[in-house]
């Protein structure tokens, strides 16, 4: 009897245990899904053929190394631009090149960053020469919320910077006038957040 009593005690503690076990597997599972479709749908963005998480070696066959010669500035052989192309763009230092704590060097750096100026390019809709309000209603309908007072748009790792100059070199934009939501976009940025990679001084 005694037995029988202490079963059905462990029988309402294990169902309630496993149900939990279930839902948290599940919602990892959920969480996965959206992050795999995410990845998927900013990689689905190409500008001239180039699209996040793309390596040096597959950016180089399509247009050269496009090295940045910017004077003085440490890190730059991290960016690559093809003014032709109103296209700049920078690799991760880190991403997907970690052993441990140190850098793998043979391991081809991926792209984490691309700013586009070119009114071909179609970034979830928006072009250059859209108005910051209709870019906002895009990106806001697709998840992204906008960040303090500059026309950045988040969602989870990834960023949509959208601009009222048509500078490609992100390191140089005009960032001193703000743009209202009835100005055209002159450039955009799309980009993924590396942590690793703001852990590094020059």
């Amino acid at each position: 009897m005694n037995s029988f009593i202490l079963f059905l005690r462990s029988k309402r503690f294990i169902i309630p245990a496993l149900s939990l076990i279930l839902l948290i597997g599940i919602f990892v599972l959920v969480r996965i899904y959206q992050h795999d479709q995410l990845k998927k749908e900013m990689m689905d963005i190409e500008i001239n053929e180039i699209h996040l998480f793309m390596n040096r070696e597959e950016v180089g066959k399509l247009y050269g190394l496009g090295i940045d010669k910017t004077i003085g500035c440490f890190g730059c052989e991290m960016n690559f631009i093809y003014p032709k192309l109103k296209l700049f763009g920078r690799y991760s230092e880190t991403f997907g090149r970690m052993n441990g704590k140190e850098i793998n060097d043979y391991k081809s750096p991926q792209v984490k960053m691309i700013t586009t100026a070119d009114p071909t390019s179609n970034v979830m809709g928006i072009r250059i020469g859209h108005s910051f309000d209709d870019a906002t209603r895009i990106l806001e309908s697709k998840g992204f919320h906008k960040v303090g007072t500059s026309f950045e748009y988040v969602k989870r790792d990834y960023y949509i910077h959208l601009w009222n100059d048509g500078n490609i070199n992100y390191y140089v934009k005009n960032r001193m006038e703000a743009p209202s939501g009835e100005d055209n976009i002159g450039s955009i940025t799309i980009g993924y957040r590396v942590e690793k990679d703001e852990e590094i001084q020059y």
